[in-house]
């Protein structure tokens, strides 16, 4: 059995570029009922 590695990126845009859709469990992800949390916003963006 050979060991897996992770690979850790430096953003959300690496693997943007990887996948043409993404199911996101909102709540409690990216907003806490009224507020998004910090960088939610931006995070979304970068998925266009």
């Amino acid at each position: 059995m050979s060991a897996k590695t992770i690979e850790r990126l430096d953003g959300i845009g690496p693997l943007a570029e990887r996948y043409d859709v993404f199911l996101l469990d909102q709540f409690g992800v990216l907003h806490d009922g009224t507020r998004p949390y910090p960088g939610a916003v931006a995070a979304l963006s970068a998925l266009k």
